[in-house]
């Protein structure tokens, strides 16, 4: 984080071979203030991927979502949510936005113990199905519950694109976050 000590961490990562990627604004919303526009009922085909049976189906819709915005490989990001849906069911909650009964947008949102702070993750929408409301909707979703459930604040590492909409809906910001990455085998070069 952009307050993280000591002053020169991110010259020291550099120095230990550890490469930036692109840094995101941390931001907070109080659910106490929560805006009107993030406390109506979802209108749109948002579904609660459930914690067991067959995630197959469903994981495959989240990474069709993932994998054409960020334009990666991401089986790794589909296993790790396959694992804290069975292991962790308390912990997360996901859910996947349809048009058409495809898939067409997905987020989470992680609910650590013993915290007054639930976080949102993912928040990506197909390119076809921006500026129609489905990241503004998952946000909703996701604040609802986190209110049911007792939270206070959600915090977001939110991307230059996602930013606005959640500014325009009551999040702050509070500082920066930059993921540092260090291979252990780094990939060859192309």
């Amino acid at each position: 984080y952009g307050h993280d000590q000591p002053d020169d961490l991110e010259q020291r990562l550099r120095a230990h071979g550890f490469e930036a990627e692109d840094p995101e604004t941390l931001l907070i919303c109080d659910l106490n203030d929560l805006p009107p526009t993030l406390q109506q009922p979802v209108t749109a085909d948002l579904r609660a991927v459930p914690h067991d049976g067959d995630l197959m189906p469903w994981i495959k819709d989240i990474l069709t979502v993932e994998e054409h915005v960020w334009e990666t490989d991401m089986k790794w990001l589909g296993e790790r949510l396959e694992h804290q849906l069975r292991t962790f069911p308390n912990f997360i909650s996901i859910y996947v936005a349809y048009i058409d009964g495809q898939p067409a947008s997905a987020a989470w949102i992680n609910y650590p113990e013993h915290s007054q702070f639930a976080s949102l993750y993912g928040g990506s929408t197909l390119k076809a199905h921006r500026g129609q409301g489905l990241y503004t909707q998952l946000v909703a979703i996701r604040a609802q519950e986190a209110i049911r459930r007792g939270y206070h604040y959600l915090t977001i590492d939110a991307s230059e694109m996602s930013r606005p909409i959640v500014e325009k809906n009551g999040f702050i910001t509070a500082s920066t976050a930059t993921a540092y990455i260090k291979f252990a085998n780094p990939p060859a070069s192309i």
